[in-house]
């Protein structure tokens, strides 16, 4: 026996979806899991990703950016998520496959829209490569993965739950504001109150 796959939740996360009008996503994870995995093995249901966080839990998540991905979820206002008239839709079929959802029009022209947001970041960067030097090399290829770290950071981060949001400097190591030179930061993101 194994845990569920990502995909293999799309199915009971619209079915709680369908009972409610909207939900934090943290607690709709926490009532998938309760009620449609809480009978598998503790050893199972207890595994943790390599960052400490509970593997079905995660999966739950997952699941859920993939049907928002494809419109078959929306998120009314941040933290929230709700069924849309397509997840309905979906459920009256009784199945969703992860093949299913990669043939949805709406779930291909979000990888392409993601896509060809990255392909336009790289050919900012781009660098001639006959004339750069090995360090403009490095520098751009440096350059290009923290771009793309940032928006997927950025868009993992407007996902999850207000509450946690606020603990997130926590999780990055409890000194997140330890290095900051807050005297000269611009007026608008001065925390001591005092004006420039």
């Amino acid at each position: 026996m194994e845990l569920p796959k990502y995909h293999e939740t799309f199915i009971p996360i619209l079915e709680t979806l369908n009972t409610i009008e909207s939900i934090s996503s943290r607690d709709l994870a926490n009532q998938v899991f309760k009620n449609y995995y809480s009978n598998l093995p503790q050893e199972l249901l207890s595994q943790k990703t390599s960052s400490g966080a509970n593997v079905l839990i995660d999966r739950i998540l997952w699941g859920k950016s993939y049907l928002k991905m494809s419109k078959f979820v929306s998120y009314p206002k941040r933290g929230m998520v709700q069924i849309t008239d397509k997840g309905n839709q979906a459920l009256k079929m009784g199945s969703l496959s992860l093949k299913d959802l990669q043939n949805d029009q709406d779930f291909r022209n979000h990888r392409e829209s993601v896509k060809s947001k990255k392909e336009s970041i790289l050919e900012i960067d781009t660098v001639n490569v006959e004339n750069a030097s090995p360090q403009d090399l490095i520098d751009s290829g440096f350059s290009t993965i923290e771009t793309e770290v940032k928006s997927e950071l950025l868009e993992k981060l407007k996902e999850i739950d207000p509450y946690y949001f606020s603990s997130f400097p926590s999780v990055l190591g409890g000194n997140a504001y330890q290095n900051i030179d807050y005297q000269n930061l611009p007026r608008s993101h001065r925390l001591d109150g005092n004006a420039d």
